[in-house]
């Protein structure tokens, strides 16, 4: 099962790819950022299966992000926890639905 704290994230699509930090609440609101993009949204797991939705916008300028040109995106992503430590998953924007993005989760140590 996913658990709540804060993880490090791996995303590429075919245009590009990236790494941040994303916080799973345990309320089920979802957090993070990378160099140049904010996220926000929710996640719930059922056993090893997630899913997220998440919503990005431009923090600061520079490079485009995964999506080409598209800052501000609504995001759903579908996935598999293993063992609560790493997840994979696989999703799409509704502003650029035939682009399939990657990611990898890999959860951080406690504060």
């Amino acid at each position: 099962m996913l658990k709540d704290g804060k993880y490090s994230v791996w995303f590429r699509t075919p245009l590009a790819e990236g790494a941040g930090v994303v916080v799973l609440a345990p309320d089920g609101k979802l957090s993070g950022r990378d160099t140049v993009m904010s996220y926000i949204g929710h996640w719930r797991t059922d056993g090893e299966q997630f899913e997220a939705t998440l919503f990005t916008s431009r923090h600061s300028p520079g490079e485009p992000t995964a999506f080409g040109g598209i800052d501000d995106l609504d995001i759903t992503l579908t996935g598999r926890s293993n063992g609560g430590v790493t997840a994979s998953c696989k999703g799409t924007a509704k502003q650029a639905p035939g682009l399939m993005l990657d990611a990898t989760l890999v959860r951080m140590g406690d504060d």
